[in-house]
């Protein structure tokens, strides 16, 4: 009878074994025969990567990625090598994403000639809302220099890249156009008040701002208040019909004018002289032309740049930084911005990874000086930028370190934007001993960053 009970007790473990392995299996004893219960576990997508696909190779992963789906990545090469292709898909999906934004991923192990690399779902997601965040980001920065005009201004950036001389040519054609649109109001008016037949020679005209302003009357107007049109003439003829030839100046002998040089290097007058797409013969106030709005005849080389500049992967790493710095969104804003931080001393989202990078492009982000240095360095180094996270008393920052298009290298300290912050709420003793001159705040914020310099390294003139 006890033989009998260990047997059924063995039968009966055994059939229970089964069913655990049934269920495991995913099939059920009560469905029809060759009916099967699917399994509902998510699949890991597979990219594999040479040398010679990798174009290929980071579209696939970057349609993988933008679908928030976990990726493997079989890299051709042993560990080392596989490093090197790795590092190029990086530079590659930045291209793709339009938006350089680079992907995280984790080693696994090599098996013969391959080696093997993950990105789980959530580096995925961090993937995901790094490049809608970055591009909504620029498509808003971008949009303040991007009207039919500023297009147009933008080009002559191309043509002077210099800040300085693209204002004397801008200034040289103004003149030039403006003699023959109005010459009576030069010193060969009187030629034409006794009815002589006055024929200007007149160079090909380069700029499209000097265009935009032909018609502009409270542009010619500043213009003649700050000129004079002798500035622009050099000779003037009369042939033997009676008919007056004004010959004008080369570019060259117009820029070595010290006088042309003050006049038209001075900003105050490029705030005065402007053109407006909406109405060429009313005037803005010169507080609105410093503005946002401003239809200057003008732009920084930046703002050309970043009119001219589609993708913000074609940005230098430098221009990267003013981009973001110049879309005020990390700017201490204590009401919420259109589209940035919110300053809050005493309420906080630090979250990071893709759950921090979702709340900065969902436009929720709060914080205080630390909780802005933590999601500039996720913003950073999403971007593949070099970032230095710092602290001291009691305030926080981020360092970068980028180069511009000419190869040079800039170390930025990032608070609220490009440069230490000039008006934090410390003591007198420590504004005093760290604060007091851009030096010493420049001293400070960079001597904590390894390899960097303690001094302000760039210029304005350098965000190219």
């Amino acid at each position: 009878m006890r033989s009998e009970k260990i047997l059924l007790n063995k039968k009966t473990i055994r059939l229970f074994a089964t069913l655990c392995l049934l269920l495991a299996l995913g099939i059920s004893i009560f469905s029809p025969a060759g009916s099967a219960i699917t399994c509902q576990a998510a699949k890991t997508s597979v990219v594999s990567v040479t040398g010679k696909n990798l174009s290929q190779s980071a579209d696939k992963l970057n349609d993988y990625l933008m679908q928030q789906k976990a990726v493997t990545l079989n890299i051709r090469g042993k560990k080392s090598t596989s490093k090197k292709l790795l590092k190029q898909l990086k530079k590659q999906i930045k291209k793709t994403n339009a938006q350089g934004v680079i992907f995280s991923c984790d080693y696994q192990k090599t098996k013969g000639n391959t080696s093997r690399y993950t990105i789980s779902s959530e580096q995925s997601s961090l993937y995901y809302y790094s490049v809608n965040f970055i591009k909504k980001l620029y498509q808003k920065e971008r949009s303040k220099y991007i009207n039919s005009s500023n297009t147009l201004l933008a080009q002559d950036y191309i043509k002077y890249p210099g800040e300085k001389n693209r204002m004397l040519r801008t200034a040289y054609e103004m003149m030039i156009l403006w003699l023959d649109y109005r010459y009576t109001d030069s010193a060969i008016g009187s030629y034409d008040t006794a009815g002589h037949n006055v024929i200007i020679d007149t160079p090909t005209l380069k700029t499209n701002a000097a265009t935009l302003a032909r018609l502009n009357t409270k542009t010619y107007g500043t213009l003649k208040k700050c000129s004079d049109f002798s500035w622009i003439i050099k000779k003037i003829t009369t042939s033997s019909d009676g008919t007056i030839h004004v010959k004008v100046k080369s570019f060259r002998q117009f820029k070595k004018s010290k006088k042309v040089v003050k006049a038209f290097t001075n900003k105050d007058f490029w705030y005065d002289t402007y053109y407006s797409a909406t109405d060429n013969t009313k005037s803005s106030s010169k507080s609105k032309l410093s503005g946002k709005k401003a239809h200057t005849l003008l732009l920084s080389n930046q703002q050309s740049i970043i009119a001219l500049r589609e993708n913000f992967c074609s940005l230098s790493g430098a221009m990267k930084i003013w981009a973001i710095a110049d879309s005020g969104y990390f700017s201490c804003s204590t009401s919420r911005p259109s589209y940035g931080m919110l300053y809050r001393l005493h309420k906080s989202t630090c979250d990071t990874g893709a759950k921090g990078m979702k709340l900065l492009y969902k436009n929720k982000a709060i914080g205080k000086c630390i909780h802005y240095a933590s999601y500039e360095e996720l913003v950073f180094k999403q971007l593949g930028i070099y970032v230095d996270k710092c602290a001291y008393f009691h305030h926080a920052w981020t360092v970068v370190r980028v180069k511009n298009s000419a190869g040079k290298i800039l170390w930025i300290p990032f608070d609220y934007g490009i440069g230490p912050s000039s008006s934090l709420a410390v003591s007198a003793s420590v504004k005093n001993k760290y604060l007091k001159t851009e030096a010493m705040r420049y001293k400070t914020y960079l001597c904590m960053t390894k390899g960097a310099p303690t001094y302000k390294n760039f210029t304005t003139s350098d965000f190219k």
